[in-house]
């Protein structure tokens, strides 16, 4: 099972004057097209030489394929590496799973979408 290694995110240098939350139907179009992006990157390659983590060269081609910016920006927010907080977030949820040295997708689209709203 490959190690997510959490990363610091640095504190706000001025704080927004405002709550910032996505609603709960963005964060679920957002879970399944990041899962279908690693479905069709045939999964989350990982380098068992270098003590079992992803590639970097699989975060970057996620990124890409989510169409996240150079600075890291997410709904004009700045956001530091997007692909691997999210991957770690979706690990955690059990949405991904570790099978043939990759990350896939723990269960098909259409199951995800299927599950009650609360799951």
């Amino acid at each position: 099972m490959p190690e997510i290694k959490p990363h610091h995110i640095a504190p706000l240098e001025t704080p927004p004057t405002s709550t910032q939350m996505r609603r709960p139907q963005n964060i679920t179009l957002l879970t399944l097209e990041m899962l279908g992006a690693i479905q069709r990157m045939g999964g989350l390659r990982v380098n068992k030489t270098q003590g079992h983590e992803i590639r970097d060269s699989d975060f970057a081609k996620l990124t890409a394929m989510m169409k996240w910016n150079e600075v890291n920006e997410i709904d004009g927010l700045r956001f530091p590496s997007p692909a691997k907080a999210f991957t770690g977030a979706l690990t955690h949820a059990g949405l991904l799973t570790y099978q043939n040295d990759a990350m896939i997708p723990s269960a098909y689209l259409d199951q995800y979408t299927a599950l009650p709203f609360a799951e």
